[in-house]
């Protein structure tokens, strides 16, 4: 039985095809959550949410491990529940839009909601700070809110760049390969410089 033999080069190929794979199903994971929230609040409250969509991968990244905690914490809430609390976070950390977030607050309040959004919102709250200054200890200054919609896209891939980086010693030209592959997807709005200034940041502090 013969056994295949993998040159370095190939190994490193399969590495950055599995790492890419992941990183897709993040972002595909993010723009669902995102049009699922979308589609459950829109009959439900009369304000424009098509921003949500513009920004699916970035807001959907802040809202996934805000969405894990309900489901872990809040087990009897409904899907319609989360959603309109997960709307409420939006308004109130991200955009931070009093007029919306007047309606949304009271939507909250007549389905008895209020108390578990305000501990979401906490939850939310410390994530945004928590990430901030993660991008600060990077030397990446920036505005609250135009930081979290640039950059949150980020928040569940962190996990996948910081085990590559623990795991396997990364070149610079798979860096710019995974910049490539994630530029593609168009999930932000900062450069595909930045992007990777970003990438070898990550990769780079913890290899």
């Amino acid at each position: 039985m013969s056994t295949l033999i993998l040159s370095e080069s190939q190994r490193r190929l399969l590495i950055i095809e599995s790492v890419s794979n992941d990183l897709e199903n993040v972002k595909n994971n993010s723009e669902d959550l995102i049009k699922k929230i979308y589609s459950e609040v829109k009959g439900n409250l009369s304000l424009d949410f098509k921003l949500l969509l513009t920004w699916s991968s970035a807001i959907g990244g802040f809202l996934t491990p805000l969405s894990q905690l309900i489901d872990g914490q809040m087990p009897e809430l409904t899907s319609t529940d989360k959603s309109l609390i997960l709307i409420g976070v939006v308004f109130s950390v991200i955009f931070q839009n009093s007029d919306n977030l007047k309606k949304i607050k009271n939507s909250l309040k007549e389905k008895g909601l209020y108390e578990n959004f305000l501990i979401v919102k906490e939850k939310a709250s410390d994530l945004k700070s928590t990430f901030l200054n993660f991008l600060s200890g990077l030397n990446i200054t920036v505005n609250a809110m135009s930081g979290i919609i640039a950059y949150s896209f980020l928040i569940p891939i962190i996990p996948i760049l910081l085990q590559i980086a623990t795991s396997h010693s990364i070149t610079d030209d798979e860096i710019l390969e995974l910049t490539k592959r994630v530029s593609a997807w168009g999930l932000t709005i900062i450069s595909s410089k930045t992007l990777k200034n970003i990438f070898e940041k990550i990769l780079k502090k913890f290899d």
